[in-house]
């Protein structure tokens, strides 16, 4: 289910199983922890939406209550290819 993604803790071997379950959506993911070459092991959907535009307004509507000492990625998830997040 499409909102069991969001807010919960998302390990490795589920991004991709969320990555399916959101095609074609615009996701804000937080990168919680990264393995020692850098990549993304851990992460959180912060937001997801069909447009860019939308998850860019949800930046500019939560910015003052943005933690901007995390890492953040704007990815689409395109199930025709491969996800990796770095």
């Amino acid at each position: 289910m499409v909102s069991d993604w969001k807010r919960k803790r998302i390990f490795r071997s589920d991004i991709v199983d969320m990555y399916t379950d959101l095609e074609h959506q615009w996701l804000l993911i937080e990168v919680i922890e990264r393995d020692e070459n850098g990549t993304a092991t851990e992460i959180r959907l912060a937001h997801y939406a069909k447009e860019k535009d939308d998850v860019h307004e949800f930046l500019m509507e939560e910015e003052e209550n943005w933690d901007w000492s995390k890492n953040y990625l704007v990815v689409y998830a395109d199930p025709k290819k491969q996800c990796e997040l770095i």
